[in-house]
């Protein structure tokens, strides 16, 4: 199996999917009409006697703007100032947001964000994340479906150490379709172990979407970052059954050639491309566990090893792939900094409109014990991932769910690992999740496809699989909450 390690490739922007050539029609049209729709909704704010139905209008904005195609930090900002000034006038919005942004973006727990995206961004530019497929493909092409689950492995890893699964997804497209059609996968199993490449990474710490959680939720970055390593490695671990079993299944139907059995010598030989990116994971993992690192500086000491790594690796190329990373990381961290001064905006109007406390109320009064609670939420997360990336949709929700868990008898620690778990969803649900169109795009190079037909229905038909075995591992997480805090309760981390 030879890879082409010398330069990562870009990842295309994740803001918006492109939209197969049947829908264009209508997409032209929609960002219009949802703009009109919006203006309605500020129409009917402006008019409305009641705080709450202001409320619940300025939601309604925030979806309209949001389809529209606008920044989902940007949306949540608007629609929360709009609210704000219906209500207040504009020195009770002066007044109710003069601090926000600042206090958004300055708290401690929140300053390991850029640590993370620039070590995970140091790895992605040494080219170390993409040598991680070749070496484990020599340990793990002895397996059923060995290509398909090196994939899978090798995202994992990549996931943790970047968390970026739109990213990872799209590198390890255009390495591993074409390898796998080569070898006579059937097009759902390869497409299948692409898209589902770079989740569970998402729980493995370092993790940015947990420290994300934990700045919203108030809870320990370094437990956080525990609390999602087990449901991580279980998830890993579902889908890797899953791609072995179907390769079993399938082997009889197509014609999946065996792969060159590797020899001890080759695999020592190929430890060379594999133990960067796990000695990161430990040095992160190990620290925060031991209580040696707190949080940030754990991402800082991770930032660290990483540009030590870059500067080995890219000797001759350094000074370039340093600015690349530098470059990515402000773009990526700013985005993300944008989301979590439009999600403060939008709870405070929620809060000052009382659509919080009648959500809370609501929900606390209901007859719902806490499975049933979770089990819709389930439903919930899968529908919102149509509409939005994980870590907008952590964001937007969690703020109006913190008050309703105590209810429900839910620890905030335990929750973290279970949205971010759903959260794993939303870039892969059908019909408008942006992963599918990213790989549908990969998949029309010719060097990729090798001149078989994929076409977004087959994409979307490889995805079906994935969704069925995360609700099993959040079910799981569902009735063995352990699995998510027994680590943070025997670890020193603070």
């Amino acid at each position: 199996m030879t890879v082409d390690t010398a330069t990562p490739p870009t990842a295309p922007s994740a803001s918006l999917p492109v939209a197969p050539k049947r829908f264009r029609a209508v997409g032209s049209a929609l960002p219009i009409a949802l703009l009109v729709a919006g203006v309605v909704f500020m129409g009917l704010a402006y008019t409305s006697t009641s705080t709450v139905s202001v409320g619940v209008y300025s939601l309604c904005l925030l979806l309209c703007l949001i389809l529209a195609g606008l920044h989902v930090g940007a949306a949540m900002a608007l629609s929360g100032v709009y609210a704000i000034w219906v209500i207040y006038g504009f020195e009770g919005l002066v007044s109710a947001l003069k601090n926000t942004p600042y206090d958004s973006a300055s708290g401690w727990s929140i300053s390991v964000l850029p640590m993370f995206i620039f070590m995970g961004f140091l790895l992605w530019r040494s080219s170390i994340t993409n040598k991680l497929y070749s070496g484990a493909g020599v340990w793990l092409n002895w397996l059923p479906g060995g290509l398909a689950v090196t994939t899978k492995v090798a995202g994992a890893a990549m996931g943790a150490a970047s968390g970026s699964s739109v990213g990872i997804a799209y590198a390890l497209g255009r390495i591993a379709l074409p390898e796998m059609l080569r070898a006579g996968y059937p097009k759902r199993i390869a497409l299948t172990s692409v898209l589902m490449a770079g989740s569970g990474g998402q729980l493995i710490p370092p993790s940015i979407i947990m420290v994300v959680y934990a700045g919203i939720a108030g809870t320990s970055v370094g437990q956080q970052l525990l609390a999602g390593l087990l449901p991580g490695l279980v998830l890993v671990g579902a889908y890797i059954v899953y791609l072995i079993a179907s390769s079993i299944i399938m082997r009889s139907k197509f014609d999946i050639k065996e792969t060159p059995k590797t020899t001890w010598a080759q695999r020592r030989r190929s430890l060379g491309d594999l133990w960067q990116v796990p000695l990161v994971i430990l040095l992160v993992v190990g620290g925060l566990y031991s209580g040696f690192f707190t949080a940030t500086e754990a991402g800082a000491f991770g930032a660290f090893v990483s540009l030590i790594m870059l500067l080995i690796y890219r000797r001759n190329e350094s000074g370039a792939a340093l600015w690349q990373a530098v470059r990515d990381s402000l773009a990526s961290t700013g985005s993300i900094f944008l989301l979590l001064v439009g999600s403060t905006v939008l709870a405070r109007a929620l809060s000052l409109t009382g659509v919080t406390q009648a959500a809370t109320d609501a929900l606390a009064n209901s007859d719902m014990t806490r499975v049933q609670f979770l089990l819709a939420l389930v439903a919930f997360y899968i529908v919102l991932g149509m509409f939005l990336d994980p870590i907008a949709m952590i964001l937007l929700t969690v703020p109006l769910l913190l008050p309703v868990m105590p209810a429900f008898g839910i620890d905030p620690l335990w929750f973290g690992a279970f949205v971010v778990l759903l959260g794993e969803l939303a870039v892969i649900t059908p019909p408008v999740g942006v992963l599918l169109y990213v790989i549908f795009r990969v998949a029309q190079a010719p060097e990729v496809n090798l001149g078989q037909k994929i076409s977004i229905t087959d994409v979307m038909r490889a995805s079906v699989t994935f969704i069925p075995i995360t609700i099993v591992v959040a079910l799981i997480l569902i009735f063995f909450p352990d699995l998510v805090t027994i680590l943070p309760e025997l670890s020193f981390a603070e």
